[in-house]
């Protein structure tokens, strides 16, 4: 059923990821044999790890959003062209 999931939505060009993951639920990923045809590239130890992946292959450069009433400005580069 997860390896269905999985094959599924790489077809369509999304990858299943894992963050955070704990062992328990590994082992019984393992011993029920649902993990082996996932990519192992596609567990990461931590969410951050996880989002720092993404933003690499992806190329992605953004921030979270800034908390209510506080006005962060835009990274360099990001906004639309200067006028001459």
């Amino acid at each position: 059923m997860l390896g269905d999931l999985d094959e599924e939505l790489n077809a369509a060009g999304t990858s299943l990821v894992f963050a955070e993951l704990k062992s328990p639920v590994r082992a019984k990923l393992v011993r029920y044999q649902l993990i082996g045809t996932l990519d192992p590239v596609h567990f990461f130890s931590t969410l951050g790890a996880a989002v720092e992946a993404y933003r690499t292959e992806f190329d992605a450069d953004w921030r979270p959003p800034a908390p209510s009433g506080v006005t962060v400005p835009e990274a360099p580069g990001s906004g639309p062209p200067a006028a001459p």
